[in-house]
Parts: structure tokens; sequence; C-alpha cells
């Protein structure tokens, strides 16, 4: 039994394509192949420039959190939101952060990504 890769075309055996227990055939319609190249790896940029800028604005790492949209629900009955911190501090103790999360990290701190060097 062959399968057609729904990217590509081309007829191949089942082992190149990955499992998916929720189609038929029990493989992906597209090859392990053209996955790989259309699944763009995330990028990684360096914490450091953003962390010193973080230290420049002197915002609390509470008001970052709101900026950036890291929140939760308190257990208050009202439900008011209140900023989560822990993402800020994971990001703060890594070396590198994926570029979207810089992104918005950048935009918190009213910094042009280009200035940041991302």
């Amino acid at each position: 039994m062959k399968l057609d890769c729904s990217r590509c075309g081309i007829e191949k055996p089942p082992e190149a394509f990955h499992v998916c227990r929720a189609n038929k055939s029990g493989r992906y319609s597209s090859c392990k192949e053209c996955r790989r190249e259309t699944e763009q790896p995330l990028r990684r940029v360096p914490t450091q420039p953003l962390i010193e800028a973080f230290h420049r604005s002197r915002l609390s790492k509470c008001e970052l959190a709101k900026r950036m949209g890291h929140t939760r629900r308190a257990k208050s009955p009202n439900g008011i939101r209140q900023a989560d911190t822990s993402p800020v501090y994971r990001i703060l103790s890594q070396r590198t952060m994926n570029y979207e999360t810089a992104l918005r990290m950048a935009r918190a701190l009213n910094l042009d990504p280009v200035d940041a060097n991302l």
C-alpha cells in the first residue's frame, strides 16, 4: 500500500509519513520531507538586550506582565484579572526566547524592534 503526498503529489510508502491516528489511513496526508520543509523552526533571539531595556524602563515585573498580556483570573468572586508574573520570571531567567515573545516584550517596553536588535 502506498500513499500520495498532498503537497508534492509523489506516491510514497507509509513509512515516509508521520503517524496520525485521527486520519483514516493512520498517517498524515503530507510526507515527512514536505512537513519538514514547511514547518519553520522557532527563531530564537538573545534575551540580554531586552532585559537591559526592562531594567532601564524601571517597570515592575507585574506591570510588564500586564503589558505583555499575561493575566489570570483572581480567586475573588468578582473575577478581576490580575497580572500573572510567572511567565515574566521565566523569560528573564532564560538566555534566549522565541521571536514572537521578544516582539511582545519590546512592544510592552515601548521599544522599536529594530532598536532592540530583533
